[in-house]
């Protein structure tokens, strides 16, 4: 029994150090996700910037297999300066908006060719939740959840269980 507290002790102080060590690497306050809908999440990712055609950086976690192309369950999380490193966010239809973390969130979710376009959709066409968080200090950090194979109430409980690192 103690081994496995000495285990699981020292596996919860590399996961912290490391997102504390990632955190230090990019120029905007990061948050950590709590809840990846059941699936395994690998560590935080760094961006080098070369994706982006300003360059920004980007902090990233991915957990399980999905993706448009299969039917394997996916969530993907992304951070970014706000206004930095445009793209397209490849859904199109918004939805709805929520409030996540006391911020104002959008719903996005593939549309075309469904007549009444709702958060039952995103199951079958994959779903995003996107929000600009502000910290204390007024930085702002763009965050984007992206769900696959997975009902909107997954979605939900990811984006809600981002916290400050």
């Amino acid at each position: 029994m103690k081994r496995i507290s000495t285990f699981v002790a020292v596996n919860l102080i590399f996961l912290l150090c490391g997102t504390q060590l990632a955190h230090a690497a990019v120029p905007f306050p990061t948050y950590v996700p709590t809840y990846f809908a059941g699936l395994k999440a690998g560590a935080m990712v760094i961006t080098n910037g070369s994706e982006c055609s300003d360059g920004a950086k980007q902090a990233f976690w991915l957990a399980g297999k999905g993706t448009f192309g299969n039917n394997y369950p996916g969530v993907n999380v992304f951070e970014k300066v706000a206004g930095t490193c445009a793209s397209s966010i490849g859904f199109t239809t918004r939805i709805s908006l929520v409030t996540i973390n006391s911020f104002k969130a959008e719903i996005w979710s593939n549309c075309a060719g469904v007549s009444k376009c709702t958060t039952s959709i995103i199951k079958k066409n994959g779903g995003l939740i996107r929000w600009v968080q502000v910290s204390k200090s007024g930085r702002k950090t763009a965050i984007a959840v992206t769900t696959y194979n997975l009902p909107y109430g997954q979605l939900l409980a990811v984006a809600k269980g981002i916290s400050k690192i």
